[in-house]
């Protein structure tokens, strides 16, 4: 998506992943094709031929900066993604001219610091641009769950008990789990509640599928050929659909700053809004327990 956006605004840029990491992509890279290249930390610092370009001044003379987007992850990801922990070291392959950007919507004071300490970021020549993450085109709510978690019911809103073929579509929206598993077995139990033919408009979306799924089936969502997703966070930041009218997280099982995210991905377009429902078993409400 990035990839694509970049260049309808003009710039030449490639996003570079399993798929197309091959010498002769590398090799258009360092001979100056795309002025923006993208790259996740497993290439940024494990990949030989990125390696390389460290080590040739004709290269990084021409880097202008290194933007770091969704900043939080280098601390919150690096326990299960261990190349996020290094980026940092970076500082001391490349000149130290070359600015280091980062930009994030939940960055607590707690992991700026990390964040900081990681990248190692110079505090006498760094500035720190604060602006407000308020959302006030979005509703928040949060509803116990009535039903046994494994049951989903309690998602079954999502799909209108009168819904009938040739209706309009149902609102279009986002289940957020921390198991594939339960993102899974949701979507198969809402594509009960459709007739046989309509149900593929309700998909699951997890890191385990290839990389061309994952972009057909994000551009089936925005084309709203796909009614709603069942995710992890392999849905989630840096993935603008304009009229997500629902995001549900499913039981309390992620952080606020992650929570907040991935309610980040309703009602990205200026003219929308969204409802966002965190779904908590009672165990989690304070009045339970209280």
């Amino acid at each position: 998506q990035n990839e694509r956006e970049l260049k309808e605004a003009g710039f030449n840029a490639i996003a570079v992943s399993r798929e197309n990491a091959n010498e002769n992509t590398f090799k258009d890279i360092e001979a100056g094709k795309y002025a923006v290249i993208i790259l996740n930390p497993e290439l940024l610092m494990g990949n030989y031929h990125v390696e390389q370009w460290w080590k040739k001044p004709k290269f990084t003379k021409r880097i202008l900066n290194f933007i770091f987007d969704e900043g939080h992850c280098i601390k919150q990801w690096g326990s299960f993604r261990k190349e996020y922990l290094h980026v940092g070291e970076l500082r001391y392959l490349i000149p130290d001219i070359i600015p280091f950007y980062v930009a994030s919507a939940t960055l607590p004071p707690t992991i700026l610091h990390d964040v900081i300490e990681s990248l190692r970021l110079r505090p006498d020549m760094t500035e720190k641009l604060i602006r407000s993450n308020e959302r006030p085109d979005l509703r928040l709510m949060v509803r116990p769950l009535m039903y046994p978690a494994k049951s989903f019911k309690d998602l079954e809103f999502l799909i209108p008990d009168t819904f009938r073929e040739g209706d309009s579509p149902p609102l279009k929206f986002l289940v957020f789990f921390d198991n594939t598993k339960e993102a899974e077995a949701a979507c198969k139990r809402l594509r009960n509640r459709l007739p046989s033919n309509l149900r593929k408009k309700l998909v699951y979306f997890h890191s385990t599928m290839t990389q061309e799924y994952r972009e057909e089936k994000v551009d089936d969502l925005r084309e709203s050929e796909v009614w709603g997703k069942f995710t992890t966070d392999s849905f989630g930041m840096g993935l603008d659909v304009s009229d997500i009218k629902i995001v549900v997280q499913y039981k309390a099982t992620c952080d606020m700053c992650t929570l907040w995210q991935r309610f980040g991905r309703a009602a990205r377009g200026a003219e929308h809004v969204a409802t966002v429902i965190l779904l908590a078993e009672k165990k989690d409400l304070k009045d339970e327990r209280e």
